[in-house]
């Protein structure tokens, strides 16, 4: 079953602003998480530090995304 974007966003009652927090405070600590990888030193640090800024990228790009559609959404009501 198919829901549009309205009914979801009534659903879990977070408006836009907030969905842009949330986005951008877990962006910062997945990139916390790789700063903290690095200066562990271990032998795959570089490899978790590359994956932890690649999860903040995509969160932030799924976060516009969904800005976007929310925007459409508005527009089109």
């Amino acid at each position: 079953m198919l829901k549009t974007m309205a009914t979801l966003k009534k659903a879990r009652g977070i408006d836009q602003p907030e969905r842009r927090a949330t986005a951008i405070a877990n962006a910062n600590w997945f990139r916390a998480r790789a700063c903290q990888a690095l200066r562990e030193g271990h032998p795959d640090s570089r490899l978790r530090a590359g994956r932890a800024r690649v999860a903040a990228r995509l969160v932030l790009e799924r976060a516009r995304g969904e800005g976007l559609l929310m925007d459409q959404a508005a527009g089109a009501a």
